[in-house]
């Protein structure tokens, strides 16, 4: 605190624009003392009983006026969350100034595309990725905010803030103008005719893209704002709200540069050049690519599944060893897509131990630039490559990869002899939404999907008949040709299951030696022990009912590192812990609610320790 510089008096101007009980909208800005050379901006704090939320917090330059003039607002303790809505330094390098004076536990929220990118702000933020579908944030006393996808508005991984309560819309750059100070009274806009002169120099220059904006404002509109706060200039209200969404809507947008010359907005005047406000006819379009029935959020770039089948290509598959894997088989399979199939572990790809080509299509294992097309679902992925790629389709809100497959494909049209219960039952196991009887006493496709699950451990364990790889190879027909019972009754299939129920009891008293329970986490550490038997994975949830997050702790490949293994329970999923964040930050990943990362020996105790205090601080 004690390192802030401030100003002793601030400048900074604030008006309430929405207050009900304990729920308020405050705008902070129009700071009078500021140099001339910065632009002005909006700063937003929203409050639900004891805790509050600040979004777009400004630059490191305007840090001292704006925090004198929130600390009169609020307690500093309760703000809980930060909110960057895109990248600018105008709305976060402030950052690492407001985690000195606000709750060790403050999350920031950012669109994934820029988290290595704000991490230069502050690495030791306890940063929160916002998938490209947005998400909601709660806080406080029933406060709930949504964030909006408003992605190449002006940046291509962007996001407005709605309170669906109050029914106030933070609109970030859209709506945004600057307006000279002799042409403003307070926030909120008095004269939307005349404001149009600011509005639209701004909106052409900086909003690229119309089918961006067209979703945009199909979105809002399904919202219903009363209030809109853009992250610049006047806040609209009744009915300017729908005349500015009407307005924007017909704009000609993306025409500000002419003759390979940019039109310039100042900060002094607010207006644009005549040139830039002056319609032109707008430059032919290609013909869009086809896209799928139901397309992801990358990848739309390559051929589809008709255009695949014309060509007569077949590729490779690389994928886990698991049923999600063994489910995208099938479905590539079923569209005479692969010839070969490479079962790999995750670790391998990332460090690019796996001869990758173009000539191969991977499901489920991290992205390797050379690939001709990837499939995937896990948050982390997202961060890790930093980027969009062609080649990359990755739905991170898909419950499995070969949903985002069958989804790619073109869903039931695309696959009309694959069985829906296949692909409900590899949802369910790829993100755990089982019963407690579906645990103790596995039956159908969840016994399955327990047999074949690496991480139940059948694998340790020699002498079948057939060798794993065989039996998935086989399974790839059986999954398309018999039904679940027929399956569970082939021989190499039953002998697993037979060595699955001679280890429960022995399995079961092993979890009980060797767990210790920490606050909720339960913690799982088999490193000393000489044989660990095969089990459920989720047995540990019904044994120790009061923890709602796990981490195994065990010898990695020939005890040369250790790994740790964490996820939530699948009974109690109240952990807030983002789990595939926090593995990243160890050199792992995995997605929200489960995730690996390993260390080498001699640093394996600290690593434990702070994964254990990272965790129980959340929990």
């Amino acid at each position: 605190m004690n390192r802030i510089r401030r100003r002793g008096l601030s400048y900074v101007r604030s008006e309430v624009v929405f207050r009900d009980g304990a729920r308020s909208w405050t705008v902070f800005g129009q700071d009078g003392a500021k140099p001339p050379d910065l632009v002005d901006t909006n700063q937003v704090l929203v409050r639900a009983g004891d805790a509050a939320v600040l979004i777009d917090p400004g630059g490191v330059e305007i840090f001292p006026a704006v925090f004198d003039a929130v600390e009169r607002e609020v307690p500093l303790a309760e703000i809980k969350h930060i909110i960057l809505t895109h990248e600018d330094p105008d709305a976060g390098s402030s950052l690492p100034l407001w985690r000195e004076v606000c709750v060790d536990e403050l999350k920031v929220h950012v669109p994934w595309l820029w988290l290595g990118y704000v991490t230069h702000y502050d690495r030791e933020a306890d940063f929160v990725a916002v998938p490209d579908d947005g998400m909601e944030i709660r806080f406080g006393e029933g406060g709930r905010l949504q964030l909006i996808p408003a992605h190449y508005l002006h940046s291509p991984g962007n996001f407005s803030v709605f309170d669906p309560v109050a029914k106030v819309l933070f609109s970030g750059d859209i709506g945004g103008a600057l307006v000279p100070p002799d042409d403003r009274d307070g926030f909120v806009l008095r004269d939307f005719d005349r404001h149009v002169t600011y509005l639209t120099g701004f909106h052409q220059r900086w909003m690229g893209s119309p089918a961006a904006r067209d979703d945009w404002i199909r979105r809002v509109r399904e919202a219903g704002p009363e209030i809109i706060v853009p992250q610049r200039g006047l806040v609209f209200t009744g009915a300017d709200v729908d005349r500015f969404l009407n307005w924007f809507e017909t704009l000609e947008i993306g025409t500000a540069v002419r003759g390979g010359t940019p039109q310039r907005q100042t900060p002094a005047s607010g207006t644009a050049p005549a040139a830039a406000q002056t319609a032109a006819p707008p430059p032919p379009e290609a013909a869009p690519a086809p896209t799928p029935a139901a397309s992801p959020i990358f990848g739309a770039g390559k051929p589809l599944a008709r255009a695949f089948k014309d060509s007569g290509r077949r590729f490779r598959l690389i994928t886990r060893s698991d049923f999600d894997g063994l489910a995208c088989a099938v479905l590539l399979e079923e569209l005479e897509l692969i010839d070969d199939i490479l079962f790999v572990h995750p670790r391998q790809m990332q460090y690019g131990e796996v001869d990758v080509t173009d000539n191969d299509i991977s499901t489920n294992v991290p992205f390797d630039e050379r690939i001709y097309l990837a499939f995937d679902h896990h948050l982390s992925e997202m961060e890790r490559v930093g980027g969009r790629r062609d080649n990359h389709v990755i739905d991170p809100t898909a419950p499995s990869a070969a949903r985002v497959v069958y989804n790619y494909f073109g869903g039931e049209e695309g696959f009309p002899y694959v069985s829906g219960e296949l692909m409900d039952a590899v949802d369910q196991a790829d993100s755990a939404r089982y019963e407690m009887d579906d645990v103790l006493d596995p039956q159908g496709w969840a016994l399955l999907n327990f047999i074949m699950d690496p991480r139940t451990g059948l694998g340790r364990f020699r002498g079948f008949r057939m060798p794993n790889y065989e039996l998935m190879m086989g399974l790839i027909e059986d999954c398309r040709n018999h039904t679940i019972e027929e399956i569970l009754e082939l021989p190499d299939v039953k002998e697993r299951i037979d060595l699955y129920n001679e280890h429960r009891p022995r399995f079961e008293d092993q979890l009980r030696r060797c767990t210790t329970m920490h606050g909720k986490l339960a913690v799982i550490d088999t490193r000393r022990e000489t044989e660990i038997w095969c089990g459920n994975r989720f047995l540990v949830y019904a044994l120790f009912p009061e923890c709602n997050i796990s981490m195994h702790v065990v010898m990695g490949k020939q005890d040369r590192n250790t790994v740790f293994a964490v996820g939530k329970s699948i009974f109690d999923r109240s952990s807030p812990v983002n789990v595939g964040e926090l593995m990243l930050r160890f050199g792992g990943g995995g997605h929200r609610a489960a995730g690996t990362c390993q260390a080498d020996n001699p640093i394996a105790e600290e690593t434990m320790a702070e994964l254990i205090h990272r965790i129980t601080a959340e929990t």
